[in-house]
């Protein structure tokens, strides 16, 4: 990982996609920075696009711009590289401005 930056970026709950890279090339999800109530969800890698294309148009209904759409990744101790490189294709692919990478979930 890179070196931690001290500069604190703002970002609106309601435009974040949480995404939690896990074993067996799976992604445990949610909406925000927190999980509501403790409760993720789950989706495949093939089901990647759809999600993040779902997200921006909520974001696009609530904040009126797509482009405020930001995900956050954590890459867990069972995913792979191959994982998160994927992760990061879909985010290119789907035109996402505003992603941050962090570190491992406790």
């Amino acid at each position: 990982m890179p070196k931690s930056s001290r500069i604190n970026t703002a970002v609106k709950e309601n435009s974040v996609l949480t995404l939690m890279l896990v074993r067996n090339d799976s992604i445990d999800y949610y909406e925000g920075d927190l999980p509501k109530s403790g409760l993720t969800s789950h989706c495949s890698f093939r089901d990647l696009r759809s999600l993040i294309e779902q997200k921006k148009n909520k974001v696009a209904k609530v904040l009126g711009d797509r482009k405020e759409t930001v995900i956050i990744i954590y890459s867990g101790n069972q995913s792979t590289y191959k994982n998160f490189v994927d992760v990061l294709d879909e985010i290119e692919i789907n035109d996402v401005s505003h992603y941050f990478v962090m570190d491992q979930k406790h």
